[in-house]
Order: C-alpha cells, then sequence, then structure tokens
C-alpha cells in the first residue's frame, strides 16, 4: 500500500527535477533527491543529469540521498553496511538468476535466446549496455545545445532504456511517460492533427 503510494510522488518529483534542472539547479537537485527515495524512478533522471553534466542538481541530489540514508540509519539504529548488505541481497534477487524477469525487460528476450544460465544474462548486460549507448550520447549532445526541442527526448530516451533494461512491473510503466509528453508537445507539422 505505501509502495502505491509513492510512485505518483516519485514521479512528480523527478519530472520536476527536470523541468527546472537548467533555471533552478538547487530545487532541481532537492527534487531529485527525493525521487530516488524509489531509485527506479529516480534513477534513469539522475543517468540524465550525469550524461548531460548537470552536476549541480546532482551533487544536491547526493546530498539529500546521504541525508536521508543518515535519517533513517539514526531512527533504526542500524549498521550501515548490514543494510548495503542487505540491499545488495535483494538486488541480487531481484537482478540475479533467479529473478523475476518483468514485463518490459529484455531479459525476457535474452533468456529465451541462450537459455536461464549465465550467457543469457551476459547477453542481458551486453545489451543493456549497448542500449544505454544511444540515450548517453544524446545527452552528451544535448550537453551542448539545451535549448533544442529535441533536448526534451533526452530524458525520456532514458526512461525508456530504464524499462528495457532492468526489472520493472508493470505499475512502473509510468516511465513512458516523457515520451507521451514528448511526442505530445512536438510541434511537428507531420504529426500535427489535420
Amino acid at each position: 500500500m505505501a509502495e502505491a503510494r509513492r510512485r505518483p510522488v516519485s514521479v512528480t518529483l523527478a519530472y520536476a527535477a527536470v523541468r527546472v534542472a537548467d533555471s533552478k539547479p538547487t530545487a532541481s537537485g532537492i527534487l531529485l533527491g527525493l525521487a530516488l527515495a524509489k531509485p527506479q524512478i529516480g534513477g534513469p533522471i539522475a543517468l540524465w543529469m550525469l550524461f548531460s553534466r548537470r552536476w549541480r542538481p546532482l551533487a544536491v541530489a547526493s546530498v539529500v540521498v546521504a541525508a536521508m540514508a543518515a535519517v533513517y540509519l539514526i531512527r533504526v539504529d542500524a549498521n550501515p553496511l548490514g543494510i548495503a548488505a542487505g540491499y545488495l541481497g535483494i538486488l541480487r534477487d531481484l537482478y540475479g538468476a533467479p529473478a523475476f524477469v518483468g514485463r518490459t525487460s529484455i531479459r525476457r528476450w535474452t533468456h529465451a535466446l541462450a537459455g536461464d544460465g549465465q550467457l543469457g544474462d551476459l547477453l542481458w548486460v551486453a545489451g543493456a549496455g549497448l542500449l544505454l549507448l544511444v540515450p548517453c550520447g544524446a545527452a552528451i549532445a544535448e550537453s551542448t545545445h539545451r535549448e533544442s526541442r529535441a533536448a526534451a527526448a533526452v530524458p525520456a530516451l532514458f526512461c525508456l532504456w530504464s524499462l528495457l533494461a532492468w526489472f520493472h512491473l508493470g505499475n512502473n510503466l509510468v516511465l513512458i511517460s516523457p515520451a507521451f509528453a514528448f511526442l505530445l508537445l512536438l510541434d511537428d507539422p507531420a504529426t500535427r492533427r489535420q
């Protein structure tokens, strides 16, 4: 139940971080840091900021995440190494050999081609890495042309990459919405209603 309530908040915070990344970088970093409470939602936006060289929002987001982690560790009186080991175990369960395949990940395809063993996982990681080149290249190019209308598509590319590369349940399909927003706002005569 709490998970279902956090998702719309994280999505809203992540998209707001994109919207104000250039005009209000500190506020953008705070928004992104809060969105990273759900890393599968905020993570693609953090990658966009990294590869498009938006250093201030990324640095502020890192401080926010560190502060939230510190508050959590103090509140539950936990050992940070124990929490990190537990989180790595969760990631191994989600993304390792016994993982769920997810509804959008290319992992299902690589395992269909090569089987459920290590070769299937190797193809999955290689495919995800190759797919990452597309949004990274676009972000690097966009970092020198931030006023371009096409620049709005770059965060959407990172969100779409995340859906293809990692485990997501159907409820994370909200990551498609930046692509829809870009297409809706694009002033292209070929796609304009007649």
